[in-house]
């Protein structure tokens, strides 16, 4: 309990990334016939420090949307780089 508490700290997961990422992701993971295929951790130990998938994206929570966010702004600042040298004088 106390390994979880501290996991969730250091993975500043202040989005709550559970009941709205996760569900998403477990949305996407359906086989041909549109049946939702089921995630289990590796082992009971992956599961005891929050790791409850196989999946990256499932697990990295938080992380994976912050990951999205600072690509988009490197992308963002290298358009208006290339922007403001077209438009130079």
């Amino acid at each position: 309990m106390i390994q979880a508490m501290i996991l969730q700290i250091s993975y500043l997961d202040i989005l709550q990334t559970d009941q709205w990422l996760v569900p998403f992701l477990k949305n996407l993971n359906v086989d041909n016939e549109g049946n939702l295929l089921e995630e289990d951790p590796l082992n009971e130990y992956y599961e005891n420090s929050g790791f409850s998938s196989t999946s990256m994206l499932i697990n990295l929570g938080s992380t994976f949307v912050y990951i999205l966010a600072l690509a988009g702004l490197m992308l963002i600042h290298l358009l208006l780089k290339l922007l403001a040298r077209s438009f130079k004088w």
